[in-house]
């Protein structure tokens, strides 16, 4: 598969697993939850409503999907920290699942609103 200009070589290995099952024409029986899961639970993804919130506009405004990287790379910059690491515990699962199940289970969504909301009334 070539890459298309702009387009990071090498990608993560969730992206390699769902390139590989599309490329097979299966589909492992969990794939529908990883996809769900990353769409109500990314930080990346999750952050944006609640940029959205701040303006009256109905597209992000500019700067906003740079920003919304921004906050998805410092959250992984913080669940690569041996502290967050242990705090989350070791099971069968890739670290980057455990880590991206907390963040469904712990409602990161609503953190994030609230934190939009509370930084902007004080």
């Amino acid at each position: 598969m070539a890459a298309r200009p702009g387009r990071a070589q090498g990608p993560p290995a969730h992206r390699q697993r769902v390139e590989r099952e599309a490329a097979a024409r299966t589909r492992s029986p969990d794939l529908i939850e990883l996809m769900v899961d990353v769409a109500i639970g990314s930080p990346g993804v999750c952050v944006m409503p609640a940029f959205l919130r701040l303006t009256t506009h109905k597209n992000p405004p500019a700067g906003a999907r740079k920003a919304a990287v921004d906050v998805g790379l410092a959250f992984r910059r913080l669940f690569l920290e041996p502290e967050i690491q242990g705090a989350l515990g070791a099971d069968d699962a890739p670290y980057w699942r455990t880590a991206l199940s907390y963040c469904v289970e712990g409602g990161i969504q609503a953190m994030l609103d609230e934190y939009v909301h509370f930084k902007t009334t004080s």
